[in-house]
Parts: C-alpha cells; structure tokens; sequence
C-alpha cells in the first residue's frame, strides 16, 4: 500500500495554506479591475490608439528599461559585500530569482525569499540579509520621492489641472500632496534607519529591558533580532560599498526617467518634458512600493495614470496614454520573466552559486 498522499488531500493541504491568500488576491485584482473599468482607463488600449506610435523612440524605452533591470539586479552586491564574502554571480543568480517571486506572489510575500537563499551559514544570516532588504527600500523610496519632489518643482503641470483621472472623481492636484507626504515618511524612514545601526547596542538593550518585563526569553530572542537586522546596515560605514551603491540606485533611477520619457514621445506625447516624465516615474514607485496584487496589478496602472493626468489633456490620457501604460506594464513584466530566466540558466552552469 503506498504512504504517499491521496490527490484530493494535496489539494485541501494546499487550499488550507495558501486559500486566504488567493482569495485576497483576486479581490485585490477584481477591486482593480472595476476602479478603471469605472475610471473608464483602458487596460488594453483600442486599435486606434496605435496609429501614432513611432516604434523607434519605443525601441529606446526597451534599451533604457532594460539596461534599468539590469542595474537593479546586480547593485544588492554593494550592500552584502561588507558583510560576508558573495560572488556578483550568486547575487544577479538570487536577485532574478527573487524580483520574479515578489512580482508574481501576492503581498510582496517574495520579499522572504531572498534573506533565505542568500544566507551563508556561520558568515551571513537571513537577519543581516533582511537588514539589506529593509536599507534598500528605505533607500529606494526616499531617492524617488526625492525624484518626485524634484519633478515637481520643474514639471509645468497641464492647465488647467484636470479635475479627474479619466472618469474617476479624483483630482489629478492629489499627485503632489501624495509626494509630500510619502517624501516625509520615507525621510523620516531614513533617518531611522541610520540610527538603527548607529545605535544597535542600545537597540538591543532597550529591547531586552522592555520585552524582558513579559518574557526574558522573549526579549532576547528579539534582541538578537534587532541586533543582526541592523548588522546588515552595515555597508553605511563603508564609503567602498554605499557610495557606489547610492550612485547606481540613482544612475538607474535616470535611466527609468529617460526610459519613460522615449515611451512618451514614442506613443505620441511628444508633450511630455523629462522633469514631467520623473513625476510619473515618481508616482509609479510609490505605486510599486506598497503590497499588492501579483504582478503589480492594477497600482502600476493606476500610478502611471495619475502621473500623466498631471501634464497630458485628459482625452490623450485614455487614448495615447492608455498605449503607454500598456507598453510599459507588460514590458515591465517580460524583463522580470527574462531576469528569472537567465537567472535559472547561470545557476545551472554554476550548482555551487545557486
């Protein structure tokens, strides 16, 4: 008699799992799906919309968002390099892999997976990994609401401003309060950050002293936490690694820019200077930058959008713009596929960096 499991009970483990999650996501995607269905904002764009597109300016959004992808893929080298020694191999190998499973799973539940595949045992733990992750996002988010603000200041906004995006009654004037607010909470984020590893032992002790008062197990468990979270802040004090690091994240930063910019021009939003196309590049990583649907759904849309409603008449929004949002999204989800997909080739010719 076999021990293995029957089919039927494979499936009720599996749906006893991952059911809730599933179930939050088509929720998320079908609240998506109606947002811009009542917006009237295409998710496909009619035929017509094409008539202006000029693929040679389309061809250097792909060069440009490529060459995106690929900095973003290999920059994690300059924050785990001080802690442990990482080949830029198994980093790109890792980081392919792990861009696709925070794409595709929902909740950016994919965000646990890189700690736990680029952990070293004895020289690096998934806690000084995810000390890396943390620092990243901070970064990211505070250099692009930077981005944004700077954007604004330069972006002559379309006039009058429109006082919806499509037909959602939502005034396209919330962009820069939007920005506002998310530059603070990521400034305040930052600066958080740099205290935490500044200040780690005393991290540690308040940990310890407060949770301790409920469990002294507890509050050592977390004290180690905290401790090794913070070591992987480590590359801040060494100019070797963040110098590089802050000047790559900012160096793909503009590539996303002019990326967006080409795509404008291409899909015949001639219109649309550079400081107006960082504002949509702003808006669309804040739209990225929070859980969400697999693949993004829906948030990169709405972002992208938001952004253009700021600068492009509101009829060209829906028409040129729709094809723009288009290109991008699903070029957005083939470079990540692509990104997964070298990854897995490299980590076949390599065993040992996989």
């Amino acid at each position: 008699m076999s021990d293995a499991p029957e089919p039927a009970a494979e499936r009720a483990g599996f749906l006893q799992r991952y059911g809730r999650t599933i179930l939050g996501s088509l929720a998320v995607v079908g609240a998506f799906i109606y947002v811009m269905n009542r917006g009237a904002l295409p998710i496909f764009p009619d035929k017509d919309a094409y008539a202006a597109v000029d693929w040679g300016p389309v061809a250097v959004f792909f060069l440009g968002f490529g060459l995106h992808a690929v900095v973003r893929v290999t920059r994690t080298y300059f924050l785990v390099r001080p802690l442990a020694p990482v080949t830029l191999r198994r980093i790109v190998i890792i980081n392919g892999i792990a861009l696709a499973l925070i794409t595709f799973l929902p909740f950016r539940l994919g965000e646990v997976y890189r700690p736990a595949m680029l952990r070293k045992d004895g020289t690096l733990s998934a806690w000084e990994v995810a000390g890396t992750v943390f620092a990243e996002r901070i970064i990211d988010g505070f250099l692009y609401s930077m981005l944004l603000l700077v954007g604004l200041v330069f972006a002559k906004p379309h006039e009058p401003v429109p006082s919806h995006i499509g037909s959602l009654p939502v005034p396209a004037s919330i962009v820069p309060r939007v920005a506002q607010f998310a530059s603070l909470g990521f400034g305040v984020a930052f600066l958080g950050l740099v205290v935490a590893y500044r200040f780690r032992g005393f991290a540690r002790r308040v940990t310890e002293a407060t949770v301790g008062l409920v469990s002294a197990k507890l509050g050592r468990t977390l004290a180690d936490v905290v401790e090794r979270t913070a070591n992987g802040l480590g590359f801040l004090k060494h100019p070797r690694s963040s110098v590089p690091y802050v000047g790559i994240t900012i160096f793909a930063a503009t590539l996303h820019v002019w990326a967006i910019d080409a795509l404008a021009q291409g899909v015949g939003i001639p219109e649309v200077t550079f400081a107006q196309a960082a504002v949509v590049t702003g808006v669309l990583a804040l739209g990225f930058a929070f859980p969400n649907a697999p693949g993004f759904f829906g948030a990169a849309q709405l972002a992208l959008y938001a952004g253009l409603a700021n600068y492009v008449a509101p009829e060209r929004v829906v028409h040129e713009g729709s094809v723009l949002v288009f290109i991008f999204y699903f070029s957005f989800l083939g470079y990540i596929v692509l990104c997964a997909l070298f990854s897995l080739v490299l980590a076949s010719f390599s065993p040992s960096d996989a």
